[in-house]
């Protein structure tokens, strides 16, 4: 298997590689499929026992950078209790590098708010935009900052964007060895930069296979025009380093399972959480169970008539705090980020 992580690149070891693939008929029921439907689970949420999940992959060669290039603190943006910006939180700690984190506000709900005191728990500087338009400034200041290096929102960058090819010649080395033909891999589109790293992943792999990026965020944040830097992203940070522009396998987007908008599940998002989460495989209403509604879609609608492969990116919940641990990490939020977390621990749980 062609390794990105041994051609000379700073690369951070942050992840167990590679994670499991597993063959799931008991999700393929669960999820209502056709029987005869091979469904594989790619389990992203074993990639680390720090906090997993696919941001792992972006981070492993940006703090890698980082750190060769002697940085001394991490900033990065995203909205409350973000998925991102936790990860960013944790896996910087652990290098040594502080995280200061802009947010802008999102729908109450619970796990967010779990998210948004562990966060603050490993010590990052949390600053609330509730206007969200007021975070233009420091986004342009941060990114000028000196020993400060910008991780930006599901690490849509260049270095980024290696990790996310990097695990697309993993899955590609996995279906190989399975003898397994084309397949369909549906990975939640945010950013782009999943969906297109594995697209070129897959076909540095020599796959033949078709990716489905399910859109999981508004159309102004996720529409084909950035998707198609998301791909020039990963196709030129690819070419950079072995010399040549690699061909991504086929992609299509998919917009139907997105909703109401970002973190707001739909009637065919609880369901398909709901049987995931029989079957212990984590899925949250704004990446994995979106990620799976579209899939049970495809396969109802026929669109869907092989085997498929469903990304599953999300680490789960995170672990509870010790009270004393919680009660020190509310305090060192702000006063409006406290008032949101408390509201939001109060709401009824969501699936």
């Amino acid at each position: 298997m062609l390794d990105l992580t041994t051609r000379g690149l700073p690369w951070c070891r942050l992840g167990t590689w590679p994670t499991p693939l597993e063959v799931r008929p008991d999700v393929s029921q669960a999820l209502e499929l056709i029987d005869d439907m091979a469904l594989f689970v790619k389990r992203e949420d074993l990639s680390s026992a720090r906090y997993g999940g696919n941001k792992v992959r972006a981070l492993e060669p940006i703090l890698g950078l980082a750190t060769a290039g002697g940085a001394r603190s991490l900033v990065t943006f995203g909205p409350y209790g973000s998925n991102h910006v936790l990860a960013v939180a944790l896996h910087g700690q652990a290098a040594g590098l502080p995280l200061r984190a802009h947010l802008t506000p999102r729908a109450v709900a619970r796990e967010p708010a779990r998210n948004l005191l562990r966060t603050s728990a490993a010590g990052a500087e949390l600053v609330a935009h509730p206007l969200g338009a007021t975070i233009a400034w420091p986004y342009l200041s941060e990114r000028l900052s000196k020993g400060a290096v910008f991780v930006p929102p599901g690490g849509s960058s260049s270095e980024g964007a290696l990790g996310a090819v990097q695990a697309g010649l993993e899955l590609g080395t996995q279906l190989g060895e399975r003898g397994m033909g084309p397949v369909t891999v549906y990975a939640a589109w945010g950013t782009g930069n999943t969906a297109s790293g594995l697209a070129v992943g897959l076909g540095l792999a020599g796959r033949e296979d078709t990716v489905v990026a399910v859109r999981v965020v508004p159309r102004a944040a996720a529409n084909r025009l950035l998707f198609a830097l998301s791909m020039r992203r990963a196709t030129s940070a690819v070419a950079r380093v072995l010399g040549e522009v690699p061909r991504p396998v086929a992609v299509r987007l998919e917009h139907r399972a997105c909703g109401p908008g970002y973190g707001l599940p739909t009637p065919a998002c609880e369901r398909a959480a709901r049987a995931l989460a029989a079957c212990g495989v984590p899925a949250d209403g704004a990446y994995v169970a979106k990620t799976a509604a579209a899939l049970v879609a495809d396969a109802r609608d026929g669109v869907l008539r092989g085997p498929a492969v469903l990304w599953a990116s999300w680490a789960g919940p995170v672990a509870a705090l010790a009270p004393s641990e919680l009660a020190a990490a509310r305090e060192r939020l702000c006063p409006v980020l406290r008032r949101w977390a408390d509201a939001a621990l109060a709401a009824p749980e969501v699936p």
